[in-house]
């Protein structure tokens, strides 16, 4: 009979086998991931996003770019910092935006003026209804928490990004309607 410690009972332990087969199995596994599945060079993601910035020559477009950006993060800390608990919501909506505003940039520098006309539509809406989301969260309400019916309190700060919306799409509006009418190509 063999004693607990000899080596015939080390090579006979099942979970010694089953940590070796699993360890094959998901090398295997992630060799098969590699060889199907396409995954982007970040590099290479970073350098494109880079390359679309330093296209962008006009300062008009970088200011009304940053103004949004700060709308973004004050419209977020307000929504946090005020006690909505569906914060996040307001994040996601920014991001939304955001990328309308990319995508308009973007067909602008490509000079496709139907699309541009488009995405400008599109996004003044999105600039528009977000303003409007965040004019009528200003006054109290009831909101339920844990199961319970609360009200919560005014949050006049919510004007604040709203009205910088508002300009942010006066100033997309601007650009569209007015400065791309003067776009020289070099």
């Amino acid at each position: 009979m063999d004693e607990p410690g000899s080596k015939q009972t080390e090579t006979q332990d099942p979970e010694a086998g089953l940590v070796d087969r699993t360890e094959h199995l998901a090398d295997l596994a992630l060799d098969r991931m590699r060889q199907q599945a396409h995954l982007p060079d970040v590099r290479e993601e970073a350098s494109r996003a880079a390359a679309f910035l330093r296209s962008m020559h006009s300062s008009f477009l970088w200011w009304m770019l940053l103004a949004y950006v700060l709308t973004g993060v004050a419209g977020t800390l307000i929504a946090l910092g005020g006690g909505l608990t569906d914060w996040y919501m307001h994040l996601a909506m920014y991001v939304v935006i955001f990328s309308f505003i990319i995508i308009y940039l973007k067909v602008h520098l490509q000079a496709r003026r139907l699309v541009r006309a488009f995405y400008g539509l599109v996004t003044l809406a999105l600039l528009g209804f977000f303003a409007w989301v965040l004019v009528e969260l200003v006054p109290a309400r009831l909101v339920v928490i844990d199961a319970e019916q609360v009200l919560r309190p005014d949050l006049p700060l919510l004007r604040v990004p709203a009205l910088a919306l508002v300009a942010v799409g006066a100033a997309l509006l601007f650009h569209w309607a007015v400065l791309t009418r003067f776009r020289h190509d070099e």
